[in-house]
């Protein structure tokens, strides 16, 4: 039964190493194409795992907060707020006329001062009838890569779309460009995904070798 149980343990280790080998894998793939450039891309452009860089012109403010606890015996003693979503609109409906929006994840605080100031702008700009476009006057320079909203993200975002007057199914993009995530650690992460399968493989062997030999 130990040998089972330890035979077992190792299969999930070595499961989660192909886990995030495979991702490793495909972030170099990524990496080694031209990131996309923010300002250009338009809603057929986003799919899960691309990286993107460029310049964000406008934000229209936070909507939903990452949280992550801590917890001990199944009593939470720490809660820390680790991301900031934000509504952005793409720069390209000021072309085509059909307004779309995304969302915008920030860690860093630097970006977050950023973004808040940048929210900030678009409340005087929203107060003046939209007529003053002058109080536009930062800009965010960003790195980052596209995921997919969660479930429960999604309904928060569109949430949001609607009580702003737009529509959720036909204005709203489901995806995330997490600022910061750009790629630069995947070389690191390959090598943890190399080492944790090789020990998760190298276990199940060395369990299921010793099973045969008692019998098992």
């Amino acid at each position: 039964m130990r040998i089972l149980k330890s035979s077992i343990a190792f299969i999930v280790i070595a499961v989660m190493g192909i886990f995030l080998l495979v991702m490793a894998i495909r972030d170099k793939i990524e990496l080694s194409k031209p990131p996309a450039k923010i300002e250009d891309m338009t809603e057929k452009d986003f799919y899960n795992g691309r990286f993107v860089e460029g310049d964000i012109y406008e934000i229209w403010g936070e909507y939903a907060t990452l949280k992550e606890s801590k917890s001990m015996f199944g009593i939470q003693y720490s809660t820390k707020t680790t991301s900031h979503y934000y509504l952005m609109p793409l720069e390209t409906l000021y072309i085509t006329g059909e307004p779309k929006f995304i969302s915008l994840s920030v860690r860093d605080s630097n970006d977050m001062f950023t973004a808040e100031k940048m929210a900030g702008e678009f409340e005087d700009y929203a107060n003046t009838n939209f007529e003053d476009i002058s109080k536009f006057v930062t800009t965010m320079h960003v790195k980052g890569k596209i995921t997919k909203l969660p479930k429960d993200g999604i309904k928060i975002f569109d949430d949001t779309l609607n009580e702003l007057g737009f529509s959720s199914t036909t204005d709203a993009v489901h995806y995330v460009i997490n600022v910061g995530n750009d790629g630069s650690g995947t070389s690191y992460e390959l090598i943890i995904g190399i080492v944790v399968t090789l020990v998760g493989l190298g276990g199940t062997a060395i369990s299921v070798i010793r099973g045969i030999r008692r019998g098992y």
